[in-house]
């Protein structure tokens, strides 16, 4: 499925700082000054006149970048005019800008190359000239980010960043430590970039900038969501959607909702997924913003179709396919396409599947031409430059000549490749075009094929019938002896059942037994609840006897508990639950073996040699667990290692999952050491252990399992009441989800709070 576009708030762009105190003009109001002073002649009319002409370009800078640059050049004009060089450089630096907001980057380059030569020749060096100095040195290191030269862009980057620091000037270190940031981000070494984000954050919150705190947070969530931390990006996420919507930012809090909604798709949350989008979606349609309209539109129908809800993904598809129209966003209209292509593809509608994909190919190929047009005129303004270098330093022609000469060869080998970059791209479309059509074939074969089949079975059911009155008059003869032989059997029967019954109690009688073995062997309450009075165990076994068990244990500087869950209940479970049981006794106990880790290796180690024998072999018998080590001296400083379970704790409301290790203790084909975690729990916080026959049991409404995430939410929504309180709620609410569905499996739940 194509990939989708992931909401962003870019990177951050010094590029209209301006260093003018007053407030700008509105446009009708300059071009009414302009006409004032037109025709006036004098140095005061040539100064208002060069404030006029810069700030009806900082006018039309974002929308009408063309219009700026005019504006931008008469003023630059009379800035010469009244020969105030750092007037000039101003004017080139904005002229810089828009050059870079066209996507024009030699030209940005060259006219910030021409105002850092003018400043050069500035005799004083006060604050105002440093900090032009620094937006100019930071704007080229963006030019540079932008062809792909990250290696110079961080050189500017830091250039800038030491002059602000020098200057104190805050607000401009924040934007050069987020760009610096952004490099390392699309270099993919996120250490570096969450340092420098980091690092910005920090200024942002100390100035007050809560817009850049805003795009920051969202920079560092960015970073966490490509770690697969997904935790911690929807905690920077929140952190900036609340930010935006203190200051009102609809488009931050659109983007924000969005990303949201991206990270719970990743995390197969779909119906969160979808809540978050339809969000971000009725933000977008108020502002209005037609693109990210068209982008949310598609991730819901995306989620729809992954969910195999056609009706539903193809009517936001359609919407989709309108607004990006209508607005002419041709490079979201090209994932439009496609996405509609594999909706038809899926729904076996061939006619409409071919002609989607026919459509994302040809604007695919339109936006191939297009880049392809614009890497050409930028390679254009790169020779004209090169060219009047060449003026500039005659004394090196000839090596430059050559450097030309192989430039060129470059560029005729770059034009190849792309040459046959086509004619693979157009391969491979025929390819997927004559697919369709031989799908179309196959489809008529088929149906030839059902129908002579159809002729066939007419045939069989004929037969069928003729065999089948041959077969019930023998039929009726088998059964007259059959019933004779019936009256027979049921006198043996019932002598047979008598003695099942007997046998079926003595069975009985002997696993009632083991349950009053087994439960002796359970931890004792008494001893748990000297350490733990703020605690309560629930056990639920499937059967008589179980494969759960809950163990606790007691050494000289230690406390040890943990929940088991062994192969199998009832029976079986038990036998193998009294192994594991013992198991663990002798590690701690006999062996003193007290890191937790180092216990379920050698654990693993026992269980793994009492269950192989000659005759049978291996057996794959073994248990899950979750255990927990707490120091005598601070129950709070605790050490957890887990087979196959997690260990969660809530505090503030607040709820962390412990994953252990993916393997059993007992014999697996891909084993390894175990790992541990160190944890300080602070006074109050609640731990929660369970085996998974909680979150695997069907519930009798829902006919689905319980899953973790409901457990989690209930958890998390009682964990404010007292412990004997819990104890009667998650009884209440298994019992309720449950029903009159039978029991999976054996259900153990620990509770302490420390």
């Amino acid at each position: 499925m194509f990939q989708k576009l992931f909401f962003s708030f870019g990177i951050v762009l010094s590029l209209t700082f301006s260093l003018y105190s007053q407030q700008k003009l509105k446009t009708d109001s300059l071009l009414y000054e302009l006409k004032k002073w037109n025709n006036v002649k004098g140095y005061q009319a040539d100064t208002s006149l060069y404030n006029i002409y810069l700030n009806l370009g900082l006018q039309y800078k974002n929308s009408k970048p063309d219009s700026a640059i005019y504006f931008f050049q008469l003023s630059l004009q009379k800035a010469q005019t009244i020969k105030d060089v750092f007037k000039e450089a101003e004017s080139l630096k904005e002229l810089g800008a828009c050059y870079y907001n066209k996507s024009d980057y030699s030209n940005a380059l060259q006219e910030y190359q021409k105002a850092l030569n003018i400043l050069s020749h500035i005799k004083r060096n006060d604050l105002e000239v440093q900090k032009l100095y620094s937006v100019i040195i930071g704007n080229i290191g963006m030019v540079y980010n932008q062809r792909g030269e990250s290696p110079k862009a961080l050189e500017y980057y830091f250039k800038a960043l030491k002059i602000n620091e020098k200057i104190g000037n805050l607000k401009s270190q924040a934007n050069n430590l987020t760009n610096i940031g952004n490099v390392y981000y699309y270099q993919k070494d996120d250490s570096s970039a969450l340092v420098y984000y980091l690092k910005a954050l920090k200024i942002n919150e100390q100035i007050g900038n809560k817009y850049s705190q805003a795009v920051t947070l969202n920079n560092i969530a960015n970073v966490y969501n490509d770690q697969k931390n997904f935790n911690k990006a929807l905690d920077f996420y929140f952190k900036a959607l609340k930010i935006c919507e203190e200051n009102n930012d609809l488009r931050g809090q659109a983007s924000n909702l969005g990303n949201i909604g991206l990270v719970y798709k990743e995390q197969k949350d779909y119906d969160k997924a979808l809540e978050f989008y339809m969000k971000a979606l009725k933000i977008c349609e108020e502002i209005p913003d037609k693109r990210s309209q068209a982008i949310n539109l598609e991730n819901i129908a995306s989620l729809y179709l992954y969910q195999k809800k056609y009706k539903e993904a193809e009517e936001f598809l359609k919407k989709a396919v309108q607004i990006a129209e209508e607005a002419g966003i041709i490079y979201y209209l090209e994932s439009i396409y496609f996405t509609l292509h594999e909706l038809y593809y899926e729904t076996q509608q061939w006619k409409e599947a071919l002609e989607y994909y026919k459509k994302h190919v040809a604007l695919k190929d339109s936006l191939f031409n297009e880049r392809k047009r614009k890497d050409l005129y930028q390679k254009e303004m790169q020779y004209e430059l090169e060219k009047k270098e060449l003026i500039l330093e005659r004394n090196r022609q000839a090596m430059l000549l050559l450097q030309r000469e192989n430039e060129l060869k470059e560029l005729s080998i770059k034009q190849q490749q792309v040459e046959l970059i086509e004619k693979q791209m157009e391969t491979e479309n025929q390819q997927k075009t004559i697919a369709l059509l031989n799908k179309e074939k196959q489809i008529k074969e088929v149906e030839a094929k059902q129908k002579e089949e159809q002729v066939k079975r007419q045939r069989i059911v004929i037969y069928s019938v003729i065999a089948g009155i041959i077969l019930i008059s023998i039929l009726l003869g088998v059964a007259i002896f059959a019933y004779l032989q019936k009256q027979k059997a049921n006198k043996i029967i019932t002598e047979q059942k008598n003695i099942i019954e007997k046998k079926n109690k003595n069975i009985t009688d002997s696993i009632v037994y083991a349950q009053r073995i087994q439960r002796a062997l359970l931890a004792d309450l008494s001893e748990w609840k000297k350490w733990f009075p703020d605690s309560f165990v629930l056990y639920f076994p499937r059967d008589i006897v179980a494969g759960d068990f809950y163990w606790f244990q007691e050494t000289e500087y230690y406390v040890f508990v943990a929940v088991a869950d062994c192969t199998g209940h009832g029976v079986p479970g038990a036998m193998v639950s009294v192994t594991c049981f013992n198991a663990l006794n002798k590690v701690v106990i006999e062996e003193k073996i007290y890191t937790t880790n180092e216990i379920l290796d050698r654990t693993k180690e026992i269980v793994t040699r009492q269950l192989h024998s000659v005759e049978l072999g291996q057996l794959n018998d073994g248990m899950d667990i979750c255990l927990v080590r707490f120091e005598k001296e601070n129950l709070g400083n605790i050490q957890f290692s887990g087979a196959n379970r997690s260990l969660f704790t809530i505090k503030d409301n607040q709820i962390n999952e412990y994953k252990g290790d993916r393997q059993p203790v007992g014999f697996s084909y891909h084993s390894k050491p175990f790992h541990s975690t160190d944890l300080f729990i602070q006074k109050d916080t609640l731990i929660y252990m369970f085996t998974d026959g909680l979150v695997d049991q069907f519930g009798y409404e829902t006919k689905k399992k319980l899953g973790i995430q409901k457990v989690k939410d209930f958890l998390l929504e009682i964990s404010k009441k007292s412990m004997s309180e819990q104890e009667k709620l998650i009884t209440d609410f298994f019992t309720q989800w449950k029903g009159d569905f039978h029991q999976m499996d054996d259900v153990t739940i620990v509770a302490i709070k420390i």
